[in-house]
């Protein structure tokens, strides 16, 4: 589950109610909190950040971590 699944869980808010609080369409919240996105926007990001109070951040949305080789650590 990423940051933003996580914070919409927490906060029990429908991807619907949580694209217009963020001036986004629901599919791209859909898209971002399954993993389907293929490019996110620094906008769509930033928005996202706003959003959530600083909660769900950039860094998390435009960063992929899942990809490191075991023994990594995050940045």
């Amino acid at each position: 589950m990423n940051a933003l699944a996580k914070y919409l869980e927490n906060n029990n808010m429908t991807d619907s109610a949580f694209a217009r609080h963020a001036n986004l369409k629901q599919p791209t919240v859909w898209r971002i909190k399954n993993n389907k996105v293929k490019r996110l926007s620094a906008n769509s990001a930033i928005r996202i950040q706003e959003a959530t109070g600083g909660v769900v951040t950039v860094k998390e949305l435009l960063f992929s971590y899942q990809s490191l080789p075991q023994g990594e650590e995050k940045a």
